[in-house]
């Protein structure tokens, strides 16, 4: 296995959400797996669960998640803090403004 990923219901900020995971092997790293594993989970949250929008978040300084995110079509929308540390919140969104 090189990778895994999927959808998660979680809460962020004491808003359910619905929760971009990946993971890849460091030595599959920078070969595009997490971009295709993000591309598929947002098209199945889009057309098969018909989310209004998915939220991914990282740790600040992991520049490679968040070069992941944007090129999955994720934008940044604000900092918050998950299990106590630093975060950068990601949303892509097809449906209504989120508020």
């Amino acid at each position: 296995m090189v990778a895994r990923g999927g959808l998660l219901s979680t809460i962020v900020e004491g808003r359910q959400e619905i929760e971009l995971l990946y993971a890849v092997k460091a030595e599959c790293w920078g070969l595009g797996y997490a971009t295709e594993l993000a591309l598929a989970a947002t098209e199945h949250a889009c057309t098969v669960a018909q989310a209004e929008s998915v939220v991914a978040f990282t740790l600040p300084d992991n520049q490679a998640s968040r070069r992941v995110m944007q090129k999955a079509g994720f934008t940044y929308e604000r900092d918050i803090t998950h299990a106590d540390l630093p975060h950068v919140l990601y949303r892509k969104q097809w449906g209504q403004a989120v508020a």
